[in-house]
């Protein structure tokens, strides 16, 4: 694998490429970081970043909800992970005109299905990951840490922009 290559199957520049899929400020978008293990060179992981539309696009609902429309989600990602060489790593998914605090949505239905998300404000530039805390059980109170939710406590880490 050669060093061009190695950037950009690298997760920081993948999370580069969906900030500059997803930047419009209207409505909600998103999609999913692929991971791969598959290294020819090494056992390092690659990555890859699949915009999937929204299924709400053109509705006021997009504003405030990405949804992952279902048939661009079977097109597009099912592709890659029915392969056996790739796995879904992360959801990512904009706030267009708030923070990059996930809602209740997003703690209800899009985080149930990843244990990683990544939110991005194309209004302020920020991105924020939150991870599922595997130790949720034995933790008491997260206050500005995180926010708990059926048992389950998510936890903001850095986002790996380098």
């Amino acid at each position: 694998m050669n060093i061009e290559l190695e950037v950009k199957t690298s997760l920081a520049y993948q999370l580069m490429v969906a900030r500059k899929e997803c930047g419009y400020a209207g409505e909600e978008e998103g999609g999913f970081l692929l991971e791969s293990l598959h290294n020819e060179k090494d056992d390092s992981p690659m990555y890859l970043f699949v915009k999937v539309a929204n299924k709400n696009k053109g509705l006021a609902l997009a504003v405030a909800l990405y949804s992952a429309n279902e048939v661009e989600f079977g097109e597009k990602v099912l592709g890659y992970t029915t392969t056996g060489n790739w796995r879904i790593f992360a959801s990512f998914h904009t706030h267009p005109g708030t923070s990059v605090q996930p809602s209740r949505t997003d703690l209800t239905q899009l985080f149930t299905s990843f244990g990683v998300n990544y939110i991005y404000s194309p209004m302020s530039g920020e991105l924020a990951c939150y991870v599922l805390c595997p130790m949720a059980d034995m933790v008491q109170a997260m206050d500005n840490q995180g926010r708990t939710l059926k048992g389950k406590v998510w936890v903001s880490v850095p986002a790996l922009t380098q």
